[in-house]
């Protein structure tokens, strides 16, 4: 995967840019030694791009991959899987072992953002599983599972938001029709009150006054000018 053909310690030399040259040993040297070595050429890897020491040798990081034999995707994947080791929950979670985290497997879940992270390191712990006992293989499914249940989740509150929304529509809209049912009334309430009181004594009540019948004729045009004045007559 990792394996580098084009170059060698004599075409390195040539090189004009120290930082670079320094990286390239440790991939040139790390690619001699086994899996074991390959965070070492990751992160040497990831040392030149990050640091573009390339770009006083090359024209661009196109031609830095030809010349030591990698894809522009394999650079990004090595770059990507150096990141995420980095990230500070990251060690916390792994402590000591986190250079026993495989690189492939450290690019997939670098592919997810910091709070998909934890809640995955969450979902792990829970389950009680060791992602570094697991094969890449294993760790995708597990990433598949988990996000199916968050995706299902997700759906279920959507819909209950959807429920406490539909609630909020159907209370609004009982609170309008009675402030209109309300206001109806108010509108049709008659505005002037006549009550035949005992001994044949008619009362007019009118805005909170009350009019005897003795008096009828004498508030009669009163009577008329208040009604006018509150209808805007």
């Amino acid at each position: 995967m990792y394996e580098i053909k084009t170059y060698t310690k004599e075409s390195i030399g040539n090189l004009k840019n120290a930082s670079l040259k320094r990286s390239l040993n440790v991939m040139l040297t790390a690619s001699n030694s086994g899996r074991s070595a390959l965070w070492k050429f990751a992160k040497a890897v990831a040392e030149i791009i990050t640091k573009e020491s390339f770009k006083d040798d090359f024209e661009s990081q196109t031609d830095f991959a030809k010349f030591v034999d990698l894809s522009k995707s394999t650079i990004t994947n090595y770059v990507k899987s150096v990141e995420f080791i980095n990230r500070d929950y990251v060690k916390d979670f792994f402590q000591n072992d986190i250079d026993a985290l495989s690189v492939g497997k450290a690019y997939m879940l670098s592919t997810l953002d910091e709070e998909n992270t934890k809640d995955f390191f969450d979902f792990v712990t829970s389950e009680e599983v060791n992602i570094l006992d697991m094969s890449d293989r294993q760790l995708r499914d597990m990433l598949k599972e988990m996000y199916s249940e968050k995706k299902l989740e997700e759906k279920e509150v959507d819909s209950e938001q959807s429920d406490i929304a539909d609630e909020s529509a159907d209370e609004s809209a009982d609170e309008s029709a009675d402030e209109s049912a309300d206001e109806s009334e108010a509108v049709t309430a008659p505005i002037v009150t006549a009550e035949l009181q005992p001994n044949n004594m008619l009362c007019i009540t009118f805005k909170g006054k009350t009019f005897c019948k003795e008096r009828l004729l004498a508030i009669d045009d009163e009577l008329i000018e208040c009604i006018k004045a509150d209808f805007g007559a």
